[in-house]
């Protein structure tokens, strides 16, 4: 008799492996051939390949199609080529596709889930509305010298630290990310990281903890974007018991602070929701979300801007001639204005264009994800052949932006 259930029970999982893995067959668009349970992405599984070349791999296997049907593990989903489609996804249609393909449990992780990138429908509507408020042009640019006093303690640490040894090059990417900690600590917090002095600061500590590379993070992050409901059922969080209490702790003793103080405060991220809170009569800005609002500033203001500097940095060393005209630029306009300001921030078009064209060179992220919410009909995959296609409700769309940069 147990034979018999096993039988069964591997025929009934065959079933539905074929069933599920001939979904874009059945709908008659091209896909790249499925493996049983990890559909497309054995070599990112088995960690040979980054999910992103997976798919920048799959973009330019099908040079003439508007979108490719992929598998990410068993779930049918759609990468996008076609520009205009891209537009219809983030834009024009983006009432099909308002959510990012990223699923967060509220329960397991409160913080995270009050991040705009995680969450999704109503909440991501309220959360959006809540937080507008502190990103004002005013309160954006009232942060301009705070930011300011950071980069004179960048200058001094390239002058005088012993850690920059000219004649055997710098590693800019360090550089670059302690400047980010101490700006994010002194904009948002309004506290001092003190990183190009003590790498093992509190707030280093906890802004390292979210970016060290380590095998429990690479297996936790492979399951949250493509076996989130795994996650749940095993209970894993994305932030540690000890870094939410920490973080806690943090923003008590500094909205604590602020409201005993409320003369002398500085004009930072903080002071902004200390005195969105004084106004909020619905009781709407809560611990998780002011908390969780500081996690996004720490996951979306260190590592990325740090990225993007290092890489801006290293093709204008690429690039002599180029480098020349951007420090020409800055002279021009710090003579013009007598020092840096906000206003001359503005004025820096080239060195505007270098940094977006190392964006384009150098992607911050392999790609974007969302998910359909309505059911919404694709175009014909390749000019002049075939038929519309509708996908359904909770179809992953994936949009290679490395690739398409490229």
């Amino acid at each position: 008799m147990l034979q018999l259930y096993i039988a069964l029970a591997v025929v009934a999982i065959c079933i539905y492996f074929k069933w599920t893995l001939s979904y874009w067959t059945r709908k008659k668009v091209e896909a790249p051939p499925p493996l049983p349970i990890v559909g497309n992405m054995g070599e990112m599984i088995i960690q040979k390949k980054h999910y992103g070349e997976v798919y920048n791999e799959i973009y330019r296997s099908y040079p003439t199609a508007k979108y490719v049907g992929i598998y990410k593990m068993g779930t049918p989903a759609v990468l996008v080529r076609d520009l205009d489609l891209v537009r219809d996804v983030l834009v024009a249609k983006f009432a099909h596709f308002h959510d990012n393909d990223f699923e967060i449990n509220t329960t397991l992780d409160p913080l995270l889930a009050n991040n705009p990138f995680t969450a999704r429908g109503t909440e991501w509507k309220n959360i959006r509305n809540q937080v507008s408020p502190l990103f004002t042009t005013a309160k954006v640019r009232a942060c301009f010298n705070i930011m300011k006093e950071v980069g004179d303690t960048l200058l001094e640490y390239l002058d005088s630290s012993p850690e920059i040894n000219r004649s055997e090059g710098v590693d800019i990417k360090k550089v670059m990310t302690k400047f980010t900690t101490d700006v994010v600590a002194s904009t948002v917090f309004g506290v001092k990281a003190h990183a190009f002095v003590d790498p093992n600061s509190e707030f280093v500590q906890m802004s390292r903890e979210f970016f060290v590379p380590s095998f429990l993070g690479a297996i936790k992050g492979m399951i949250a974007f493509f076996a989130p409901k795994i996650a749940t059922i095993l209970r894993i969080s994305f932030v540690t018991e000890n870094l939410d209490r920490r973080l806690r702790n943090l923003i008590r003793q500094l909205m604590a602070s602020r409201e005993a103080n409320e003369k002398n405060a500085r004009k930072d991220f903080v002071q902004a929701f200390v005195e969105l809170k004084k106004k909020d009569q619905e009781n709407r800005i809560t611990e998780d979300l002011i908390v969780g609002q500081a996690v996004t500033f720490i996951t979306d203001g260190t590592e990325t801007s740090a990225t993007v500097m290092t890489y801006t940095l290293y093709e204008l060393a690429r690039n002599p001639e180029v480098q020349k005209k951007v420090q020409d630029e800055i002279d021009r306009v710090i003579e013009e204005n007598g020092q840096m300001t906000d206003e001359g921030i503005m004025q820096l078009e080239l060195l505007d264009r270098c940094i977006h064209e190392n964006l384009r060179l150098h992607s911050v992220a392999f790609n974007m994800t969302r998910i359909c919410t309505k059911p919404f009909e694709l175009p014909q995959q390749f000019p002049n052949e075939g038929q519309p296609v509708t996908i359904s409700a909770g179809t992953p769309i994936i949009i290679p932006m490395s690739a398409i940069h490229m």
